[in-house]
């Protein structure tokens, strides 16, 4: 009974702080409403995509990671390129691909000698499979 009380005081608390900023959440202003011309556009471009095959619909996962690859925190490279590897070893078909990803990597600037090696064993691990 003790945690539905607080569940909907904080509820309570939320509902007041909205009213009390006296921002319209709901309410539609002009400056966000689209043409018509704009409307048909974005809908012919929704009914071409849902037609087109699946490869021109989605986006491998694997290249969404490969944006991360510019980041220099070495936690976050480290575990990008982790990943990758797993991919490359548990899919042989993207293998080349995420190799040539990794490889290009290296050359962005800030990377530290001990990012570097740790890229090139994972390219090696994945070269032997």
């Amino acid at each position: 009974m003790a945690t539905f009380t607080k569940q909907f005081a904080l509820i309570d608390k939320i509902t007041s702080l909205v009213k009390k900023s006296k921002i319209s959440v709901f309410k539609r202003t002009e400056e966000y409403d689209i043409t018509e011309e704009a409307a048909k556009k974005i809908q012919k471009k929704a009914f071409e995509l849902s037609h087109a095959p699946a490869e021109e619909r989605f986006t491998a996962p694997y290249l969404v990671l490969a944006e991360q690859l510019q980041i220099n925190d070495n936690q976050i490279y480290r575990a990008v390129v982790s990943t990758l590897a797993k991919i490359a070893v548990n899919d042989g078909k993207n293998a080349k691909e995420i190799i040539t990803l990794i490889e290009d990597s290296l050359s962005f600037t800030g990377k530290t000698q001990e990012q570097k090696d740790y890229a090139r064993d994972k390219v090696s691990e994945i070269k032997k499979i």
